[in-house]
């Protein structure tokens, strides 16, 4: 592992940069709340372009069967000053009655590998009892204060420019 040094410290320094992402949007057809894509992406891209670091996401051994969609992942996270890359694998899955299914499979793989990379929560919790998003007894542990993706970007910028 010591061969990857460069590269773990800039994921270490962007993980300590991103400690919450708030759920922005809400699924009114099944009622839950959720992260986007998008306050995902501006809460991790800014920060990947201050420590010069690339990700990439290829996705292979995709297959649609029905309306699901399941593929195989690697993201790389790669430090472009020293070359060094961290590889990691993940299985995904998404669901669409038309054409998006693989788009929904792409997204839900992106926006897992990052904020699980990070540790970065967003208030769900895959082993809760029923559907975690709308279990009314859930107590979720105190968060910090939310910043909108906007407030993450200036707050970032501000880092950079200083």
């Amino acid at each position: 592992m010591s061969e990857n040094i460069k590269i773990l410290k800039k994921l270490h320094s962007i993980m300590s940069e991103v400690p919450f992402i708030e759920k922005d949007k809400r699924n009114e057809h099944q009622r839950y709340k959720y992260a986007s894509e998008q306050a995902i992406k501006m809460a991790i891209q800014p920060l990947l372009v201050k420590h010069k670091v690339l990700f990439t996401v290829q996705g292979t051994e995709i297959e649609r069967s029905g309306e699901i969609t399941t593929g195989k992942f690697i993201g790389s996270f790669i430090d472009v000053e020293s070359g060094e890359r961290i590889d990691l694998t993940l299985y995904a899955e998404g669901w669409d009655k038309q054409d998006k299914s693989y788009y929904k499979c792409i997204t839900g793989a992106i926006k897992y590998i990052l904020t699980s990379t990070f540790l970065i929560p967003t208030g769900d919790d895959a082993e809760a009892v029923g559907n975690a998003n709308t279990n009314a007894n859930a107590n979720p542990a105190p968060r910090p204060k939310a910043k909108t993706p906007q407030d993450q970007i200036e707050e970032v910028m501000g880092k950079i420019e200083e």
